[in-house]
């Protein structure tokens, strides 16, 4: 899948709600999982909705956020609550993701041994 595929169907569930404080805190935690290319996704998906939201093609960062010692880092407050609903979502799925990669590394280890 793309990631204006992923964009797209990301964007499909129109919840506009706040996140309520246990999937505030599940999506802190999640975040602190994610590895090289799911911080890479995030970042796009968060432009892609800036892009697609504020129809600016300016290269200044979305949301307030600014890059402390290399690293991008967003204010969860500034950002729009169908973009959190977003976020949240994608987590779970590359997470999922993730955690299916590692079993099948596993399982290939095993096999060689």
């Amino acid at each position: 899948m793309s990631i204006s595929q992923l964009y797209n169907s990301l964007k499909k569930d129109n919840v506009e709600k706040p996140l309520t404080n246990e999937e505030r805190d599940d999506l802190s935690q999640k975040i602190k999982l994610l590895d090289e290319k799911g911080f890479e996704m995030v970042y796009v998906i968060i432009k892609m909705f800036d892009l697609d939201t504020n129809h600016k093609k300016t290269p200044d960062l979305p949301f307030e956020s600014k890059i402390v010692s290399k690293e991008l880092k967003f204010d969860l407050d500034k950002i729009p609550d169908k973009l959190k609903h977003m976020i949240y979502k994608f987590l779970y799925i590359h997470i999922k993701n993730m955690d299916e990669e590692s079993k099948i590394n596993i399982e290939r280890q095993n096999l060689v041994i």
